[in-house]
């Protein structure tokens, strides 16, 4: 199969239409990337690259891409933000998009500071997830 010379262009939306297909439903619809909406109902989760947009992972026969996503939990309590990770890290092996072979391996969980809000405090688990991404040349 010839080389695709746009495969990294076509990481992320690839990777943002699974998220939204099997780990937006953890949080009721509410994934969102980089930041929450602006009046956000709780839980919601984000997630955004941590390492600049990861890197090329080609190999002689395929395409590939190899970064990090750190995807983050955010909740009224503590313990709601660490369920909520808890969940999308059991629904991550769910994770599928056509023309592609996602491997993952959650790497590490990330404590964050508690905002404070008008109705109280924020709470925010993380949990930062590498990816392995190659052209499906099924």
């Amino acid at each position: 199969m010839a080389y695709d010379v746009n495969f990294q262009v076509k990481i992320f939306p690839a990777l943002s239409a699974a998220f939204d297909e099997y780990l937006a439903p953890v949080y009721g619809g509410r994934l969102s990337t980089n930041v929450p909406g602006k009046t956000p109902v709780y839980p919601v989760g984000v997630y955004q690259s941590q390492d600049r947009g990861g890197r090329r992972a080609d190999t002689i026969e395929r395409n590939g891409w190899n970064g990090l996503i750190t995807f983050r939990s955010i909740d009224l309590t503590q313990s709601g933000a660490w369920n909520k990770i808890l969940e999308l890290s059991a629904a991550l092996p769910l994770l599928t998009a056509s023309g592609f072979i996602i491997e993952y391996m959650p790497e590490h969980p990330m404590w964050m500071p508690v905002e404070q809000i008008t109705a109280g405090s924020v709470y925010t688990a993380a949990l930062v997830v590498q990816f392995l991404i190659y052209k499906d040349l099924g």
